[in-house]
């Protein structure tokens, strides 16, 4: 606080020449900006609220449509797995949204603008098309408006993780108050609100149905605009004054990153890792696309049941991301990626032969869920790094995250389909659950291709990568 008039503040300071004059200056707009941050968002500091109720929010709004999804469908719209197969393989496009998103946010600066009106068109349109769903129930041509509804709320969900990663992460590597270690820690509130999320979604649907399951969409949608709103600003990341060179370096950078794509594209080290991180998302998405239709239709549970399956694997997941650090170090980066494949693999096999009666089982089936994506993402967002040139390491997250988080749901949503409807030439008499159950077995013989894989990729590695740096990981 001036404890001076502030009158004499405002008064003209003709004694202030040269660089003393821009030096005050270049600090007053700096603290300009800071105090515009702090008026808008006081949550920024201290605990940062926003970024963590970002994320949260996010989480709820986007993994409660996809954890009901499949029962969704059967039961509101009576689809069968051989049409969800299909449904589930378009999020597989959005490993080219999500670039496009991203293309058009760096150039228009619109970050905030995109977001808000991404959240709010993903979530009229789920709303929009429950309220027709009882118009449109017996329409013969419903699984062609489901899939296409679902395409578009693929196509726009991809642009809300890439944005606001990275808005929040530059904000907290920009600000002098913050620090890009804490990135981890925010994130971390993402997979809280899944199992949240995921338990209060099977509460409610239990109790009044699956229009509550939209009352939820709708609520969480308008709390994430409203965090969004405050938290996430449309400026340029660097500011007015570099807007000018940003962009002259940009269109001088763009012949060198199609160059780094092709480095990348040609490296044996990273392809090999690319197809152990196919075949590991594989089978957590062939489980996450069915799970929780087939709890209900084997183990005999309701879906309050699956929600609190939902929230005991955060648990893990939550305690693997917090000592990932601890991890690192013992068992080394290569290791860290095996342990997160045959956590995902025990995890589909379990599925697969595991009987009905050992209900008992599923809590520490599910907990390999956690030690999978924790494990999963701590090594191989470190490997892509490694494993990139330095001009190439943004395509490099690029790929592993689009593979990871979209590809493996689309090409698990194909093959569903595709073995559904062979199980249903060749044996007639198997129930929709039945067909599950052989589906989980088929992807748990399948993914112990990636153990042969990853030697590979271990025998190719070893002894070339370079040290970890510790002090780097949050």
């Amino acid at each position: 606080t001036c404890a001076l008039p502030i009158s004499w503040c405002q008064q003209p300071r003709p004694w202030l020449r040269g660089r003393n004059r821009e030096q005050m200056n270049s600090r007053s707009a700096s603290v300009a900006a800071s105090v515009s941050w702090k008026g808008r968002v006081n949550a920024w500091d201290g605990a940062l609220l926003i970024p963590k109720g970002i994320f949260f929010f996010l989480n709820v709004l986007l993994y409660t449509t996809y954890t009901y999804q499949a029962e969704y469908l059967q039961e509101v719209w009576d689809l069968k797995i051989t049409h969800f197969g299909y449904i589930a393989s378009i999020p597989s496009i959005s490993f080219f949204c999500a670039i496009f998103w991203s293309a058009l946010a760096q150039r228009t600066h619109r970050y905030r603008t995109i977001v808000v009106a991404v959240s709010l068109a993903y979530s009229s349109t789920f709303v929009l098309l429950h309220l027709l769903s009882p118009f449109l129930k017996e329409w013969p041509g419903r699984f062609y408006l489901v899939m296409a509804a679902f395409g578009l709320m693929s196509v726009l969900s991809s642009a809300l993780f890439p944005l606001i990663d990275h808005k929040i992460y530059v904000k907290l590597s920009q600000d002098r108050r913050f620090s890009s270690r804490l990135f981890g820690n925010q994130r971390l509130w993402g997979t809280v609100g899944q199992g949240v999320g995921g338990l209060v979604a099977g509460m409610a649907i239990n109790a009044f149905g699956f229009t509550s399951l939209f009352v939820i969409s709708a609520v969480c949608c308008s709390v994430l605009v409203v965090l969004v709103s405050v938290g996430i600003t449309n400026d340029n990341d660097r500011g007015p004054a570099g807007l000018k060179e940003a962009d002259k370096l940009e269109s001088a950078k763009t012949v060198s990153r199609h160059s780094q794509v092709l480095k990348l594209m040609t490296s044996a080290k990273f392809i090999l890792f690319l197809l152990v991180v196919l075949i590991a998302g594989y089978s957590r998405a062939v489980v996450g696309n069915l799970l929780v239709l087939y709890l209900g239709g084997y183990f005999h549970v309701d879906r309050q049941y699956s929600g609190l399956l939902m929230l005991v694997r955060t648990v893990p997941e939550i305690l693997c991301f917090y000592y990932s650090r601890w991890f690192l170090e013992h068992f080394g980066v290569n290791w860290m990626l095996f342990i997160a494949q045959m956590a995902g693999l025990v995890r589909v096999g379990a599925y697969g032969w595991l009987p009905a009666s050992a209900k008992w089982m599923l809590f520490m089936i599910e907990s390999l869920r956690g030690v999978n994506n924790a494990f999963m993402m701590a090594a191989g967002v470190r490997l892509a790094h490694d494993l990139a040139p330095q001009d190439g390491q943004t395509v490099a997250q690029g790929f592993f995250h689009g593979i990871l988080g979209n590809l493996t749901t689309g090409i698990a949503g194909i093959l569903t389909s595709v073995l559904s409807s062979i199980l249903s030439a060749s044996h007639p008499e198997l129930s929709e659950t039945q067909k599950i159950t052989v589906i989980f077995r088929w992807s748990a013989l399948a993914s112990n291709v990636g153990l042969v894989v990853f030697l590979a990729f271990y025998a190719t590695v070893r002894g070339s990568q370079p040290r970890l740096k510790l002090a780097t990981v949050a």
